[in-house]
């Protein structure tokens, strides 16, 4: 029965864009609640779209799905993809994530200017994981590139 579901809303989501069954456009709320409720294939077939478009909650969440591997295949190449897209709109989380690769250096080049950047647009807006790293990294308290 959810397999048969499940087909009938992708073939209805090929066939007039980005629509639920009633409709109207799936919601990054519809997303996000398939993802929380683990059924993380409904989840990337709304979200993904959604990212797609511009939305930057649904580009956050896509970003955290190719982060760990939910409901796709794991893929931190992507993950910073859409982690980009939802910084860029602004999304303080994504901010953070972004600033995290750039300290780490594996995936992307380390960049403490650009981890810098992206912690203090976070900070900005009251991301306190991302203030506190900032600080630390400014202080020289954290040891970058080890």
């Amino acid at each position: 029965m959810r397999d048969t579901r499940r087909a009938l809303v992708i073939s209805m989501a090929l066939a007039v864009g980005s629509t639920s069954l009633h409709g109207q456009a799936a919601s990054v709320d519809e997303g996000l609640a398939a993802y929380r409720s683990q059924d993380y294939q409904d989840a990337h077939d709304i979200l993904g779209p959604l990212a797609r478009q511009g939305q930057p909650e649904a580009e956050l969440a896509l970003a955290r799905m190719y982060h760990t591997g939910r409901g796709v295949e794991q893929d931190v190449h992507e993950a910073v993809y859409w982690y980009c897209h939802a910084a860029s709109h602004g999304v303080a989380e994504a901010q953070f994530q972004l600033a995290l690769f750039y300290l780490d250096g594996n995936v992307v080049n380390e960049n403490e200017a650009m981890a810098l950047d992206w912690l203090e647009k976070a900070a900005d807006q009251g991301h306190q994981q991302a203030a506190r790293l900032r600080q630390l990294v400014l202080d020289n308290e954290l040891l970058v590139g080890c």
